[in-house]
């Protein structure tokens, strides 16, 4: 199989209601999706979400990056069938090693590469990503996260989310009035229901230290992000001093960064998410060394990802082991409208079906694509 075309499109879809934590309120996604097309006609979608807070990655990189890098690496590369796991590596293979360019990590561009072509060949074999990724559970069940809203506000998602029937809530913070908008969940999902946290780097290592006695009143299952990304020997200052369990994102972004944290002991929870880590192997490969050191898992999501990513994540949930919680799959509950004909959305108590047509098993829509680009790149 060889890719002798695509279409890059970068998208802007409203949100149903702004999001917002710490480092940004958002109203649409920015995602981009890259159509790529073989040689035998069958086509692959996939998707990044630069995040600069994260990996440095804006989208005007991304697209860039994506158009003169990453393009003409995977034009006219041949890839061979798919007999076993193994076999997935390919697609992160063609893409060569990521190069890294003044704090930049370019794993948005990444993931959309690699997600479009591991969909792709698969179609063309007519294989499920579940065939090769072989799910350890029969259904993914997903958690709730309240915005870092005004506390009334958080209290109205609260009970939105505790009438949907789930079971986990991440509650963001370093915003605000953080302990009255935890407080204004408490109240209603009970003081004995653990509930989590997420700071998204916002504080120092000094003013996270002096935050941990107020939080700890709370029934917390874990904390995540809590410190800005200094040194590994910061975080585990940081996990030294609470009884919160860690969960670390930004501190996540390269295979030398989970190295790191294992080998300092400085986290207990991984935040794996596809277009953080820059594809699905990666992201998988990272989730095996995780296990392996005896650390639980977490898997997130880009606000404002569509069905490509969210299909993705759910693929690797349902395979992955020790996953603790699951974030995404909102679909039409986030978006105005998502971009499969099939809805990722999960549902009552956060529960969704394992996906298993072909490829990553959701039918994108072009002309969703079409209709909510504010750029189409042609590359051939």
């Amino acid at each position: 199989m060889q890719i002798v075309r695509a279409r890059l499109f970068a998208l802007e879809i409203p949100f149903n209601e702004a999001f917002t934590h710490s480092t940004k309120a958002r109203t649409a996604s920015d995602a981009l999706v890259l159509r790529v097309e073989a040689d035998n006609g069958v086509v692959g979608y996939g998707e990044g979400l630069p995040r600069p807070y994260v990996t440095g990655e804006t989208v005007a990189f991304t697209l860039d990056h994506l158009q003169h890098t990453l393009w003409p690496k995977i034009k006219r590369h041949t890839f061979k069938p798919l007999r076993a796991l193994d076999d997935l590596a390919q697609y992160d293979l063609a893409l060569g090693e990521v190069e890294f360019s003044a704090g930049v990590v370019p794993n948005a561009s990444r993931a959309a590469a690699e997600v479009a072509l591991m969909d792709c060949g698969l179609r063309a074999q007519n294989k499920s990503l579940g065939e090769f990724l072989s799910p350890l559970r029969e259904e993914v069940e997903y958690a709730g996260v309240v915005p870092a809203n005004a506390p009334e506000k958080a209290k109205s998602h609260a009970k939105k989310m505790s009438m949907l029937g789930l079971k986990h809530l991440k509650v963001k913070i370093a915003v605000g009035d953080d302990l009255a908008r935890i407080q204004s969940v408490v109240d209603v999902v009970g003081s004995t229901t653990p509930i989590r946290l997420d700071a998204n780097a916002a504080w120092t290592l000094e003013e996270a230290l002096q935050k941990i006695p107020a939080l700890e009143q709370f029934t917390i299952e874990a904390i995540e992000a809590p410190i800005k990304r200094t040194t590994v020997g910061d975080l585990r200052r940081y996990k030294d001093a609470t009884s919160m369990p860690i969960s670390v994102d930004e501190y996540l972004v390269t295979l030398d960064d989970a190295e790191d944290l294992i080998a300092q002991n400085a986290c207990d929870i991984f935040n794996l998410r596809v277009s953080k880590l820059g594809g699905i192997w990666r992201t998988w490969h990272i989730g095996q060394m995780a296990h392996k050191a005896g650390l639980k898992l977490q898997f997130g999501a880009q606000v404002g990802e569509t069905a490509i990513l969210s299909a993705a994540g759910r693929h690797l949930i349902a395979a992955l082991p020790e996953v603790l919680f699951a974030e995404g799959s909102a679909g039409a509950l986030l978006l105005q409208e998502d971009v499969s004909e099939e809805s990722v959305a999960f549902g009552y108590e956060g529960k969704a079906p394992l996906l298993t047509g072909p490829g990553l098993g959701v039918t994108v829509k072009d002309e969703v694509l079409e209709r909510f680009a504010t750029r189409v790149v042609e590359l051939e």
